[in-house]
């Protein structure tokens, strides 16, 4: 499993991080992720949580052996950070990458690389009975500032799958 830095941060700013060592064991990173969630992140969700992870050995911080991945993947008219963490998950055959970011799941829907991303493993979380209500954490998320429109397909797809509409 591949990561972005948004679920990171997002997961932690709703105090549930520890969902991503309980679904995926072992998460990677390349060291652009840490770099906005570490160090231009100092002091915000997702900081402490992240160098946890790192010391307890189960997220890990990855180089990118074929740099010409990234080169391929830019060409698209993705971003360096975004480039970098699409070509990580493809250097690895990541089994599932986890980002929020649209411009990533767009290009990684066409490299037949399952995604998911922050409302996906909350979702999966209420459906596994480890959270008892998905609503509250979306609304609080939105509330933070995330992406996600309460009248949207997304959020009523993600109430429904988790049959809380």
């Amino acid at each position: 499993v591949v990561c972005d830095s948004g679920p990171f941060i997002h997961l932690s700013s709703v105090n549930h991080f520890y969902l991503l060592k309980e679904f995926f064991q072992e998460v990677e990173i390349n060291q652009i992720v840490y770099d906005e969630v570490v160090t231009e992140g100092k002091l915000r969700p997702g900081e402490k949580e992240l160098k946890e992870g790192l010391e307890q050995g189960w997220i890990m911080l990855a180089k990118i052996k074929d740099l010409s991945l990234i080169d391929k993947v830019i060409h698209e008219g993705l971003s360096q950070k975004d480039a970098s963490v699409i070509a990580l998950a493809l250097e690895r055959k990541a089994e599932i990458l986890v980002s929020d970011d649209p411009h990533v799941r767009e290009a990684v829907s066409a490299r037949r690389l399952k995604i998911t991303g922050t409302i996906g493993i909350l979702t999966h979380a209420k459906l596994k009975g480890f959270i008892p209500d998905l609503k509250t954490l979306l609304d609080k998320l939105v509330d933070q500032g995330f992406r996600l429109e309460p009248q949207g397909t997304v959020y009523k797809e993600a109430l429904q799958r988790a049959g809380e509409l």
